[in-house]
């Protein structure tokens, strides 16, 4: 089971400083709840940053009311025979839960209508392609200036 976690309206402030880091002031969140409570519009919804809208018949998407950022894509009731799904998108996942097994790809949908390079890079590896092992790029990448 997927958990997560919204701001919660009353403890956000919509500054840049408000931003929930860990060991933090603005730790405090909202209890943790299964995904499939906090992405059905209810009560939390309207207690928090997220927010619905249905983008066409049967068709469900959720962004932060704060900035603007998409968060999820549904589309309900699906076809006969296919399963429940919500696409989340990946850059709003914490990195704990994405470093676990939970969020691991099953598949690729949309595959023809992907970006070359990123295909070529999931299909065929990063090869040759330089590793750093930290963000400090300036210690490894020489300019010649």
């Amino acid at each position: 089971m997927i958990t997560a976690s919204v701001v919660v309206k009353s403890k956000a402030v919509a500054t840049t400083r408000n931003v929930n880091i860990k060991g933090g002031d603005d730790e405090e969140r909202t209890e943790w709840l299964p995904a499939e409570q906090i992405f059905t519009p209810s009560e939390i919804s309207e207690d928090s940053f997220l927010t619905f809208y249905q983008s066409s018949e049967n068709r469900r998407r959720s962004f932060c009311g704060r900035c603007g950022t998409s968060v999820s894509y549904a589309a309900l009731p699906m076809p006969e025979g296919w399963p429940d799904m919500l696409d989340i998108v990946m850059g709003t996942v914490d990195r704990g839960d994405l470093e676990g097994e939970a969020l691991r790809p099953e598949r690729m949908l949309w595959w023809d209508y992907g970006v070359g390079w990123i295909k070529d890079l999931s299909m065929k590896g990063m090869g040759e392609v330089p590793r750093h092992g930290n963000h400090m790029v300036n210690e490894v990448v020489k300019s010649d200036g």
